[in-house]
């Protein structure tokens, strides 16, 4: 299946949050450096950092501050003069459909401005170690590909990974679906045939069902996090159940979450555990210096 790469974009979203800024930075030089002639693009929100996680403030002071200077790049002058340098179409944005909600994901109501047909979402905590041009064509005969959702565990013996199944409730033309899925993780996303621009105009609504309890799967979202900040994560879920859109997960050997090996084409960390991978990579010089 040949894809026309004129259609084909790897998207980033930023915001103020001066981690996710180093995270991208790390992320677009390994991207570009791997992949010279694909299309990336970047939009940008300037919220005064006031959608951001709290916690990224403890993963920012967990990072090496020797690596920090030797790799990573931070306020917006520095990200914009990066983007221009790694030729990164990058669109800003100053105002949002929506009164601030302390919470970033939100933001990505704004994949309705993307007009691409067939879009790699790459969330700012990856890793891109080759070419991922061939994602477009391989991945061509469902509407959208991602990574399973994987749980991090703690115990006495440390910490292991875990993926579950969950029981999703949903909505089709008014009937009430009941199934036991495995969950997809959204931050690599490979959305096709223009559904990112179509899952950016439904974002909105999704976590405003979910966070003010209109939705069946409200109360399963809060009992897995009270604050309910995974209700993006069971947006993009429902987005698919509900819209009836095929789906499939990468090849383990090529993207994955979490669960790292040396052979991926790109690999998503995860917010938690960044700053563990993040000194790995700079310590076996995987990473582009600034």
């Amino acid at each position: 299946m040949q894809a026309n790469m004129n259609n084909n974009t790897c998207l980033y979203i930023l915001n103020d949050n001066p981690l996710y800024h180093a995270m991208y930075s790390v992320s677009v030089r390994l991207l570009r450096s791997r992949n010279p002639n694909i299309k990336i693009k970047l939009i940008y929100v300037k919220d005064n950092n006031a959608d951001s996680w709290s916690e990224s403030n403890e993963i920012y002071k967990s990072l090496n501050p020797q690596y920090i200077q030797k790799y990573m790049a931070w306020n917006f002058d520095n990200i914009q003069n990066l983007s221009n340098l790694c030729n990164v179409e990058m669109k800003v944005f100053e105002k949002l459909p929506y009164r601030s909600q302390n919470f970033v994901s939100l933001q990505r109501c704004l994949f309705e401005e993307i007009e691409d047909d067939n879009v790699l979402l790459l969330d700012v905590d990856t890793f891109i170690f080759k070419p991922v041009d061939f994602i477009f064509t391989k991945y061509y005969q469902h509407e959208i590909y991602a990574t399973p959702l994987v749980a991090i565990l703690k115990d006495d013996n440390g910490s292991r990974l875990e993926k579950h199944e969950m029981m999703f409730s949903y909505v089709i033309e008014n009937k009430l679906y009941k199934s036991n899925l495995m969950p997809m993780n959204s931050g690599v996303v490979l959305f096709r045939n223009g559904l990112l621009k179509k899952y950016g105009s439904n974002v909105l609504k999704y976590c405003n069902e979910l966070m003010y309890r209109k939705h069946p799967m409200s109360d399963m979202m809060f009992s897995i996090r009270p604050d309910g900040r995974s209700r993006e994560e069971l947006s993009f879920n429902l987005f698919v159940l509900e819209n009836k859109i095929s789906n499939a997960f990468f090849d383990p050997n090529d993207v994955a979450t979490v669960d790292f090996n040396q052979n991926l084409s790109i690999f998503h960390t995860g917010s938690t555990t960044y700053s563990h991978y993040f000194e790995i990579m700079a310590k076996n010089s995987y990473l582009v210096q600034n």
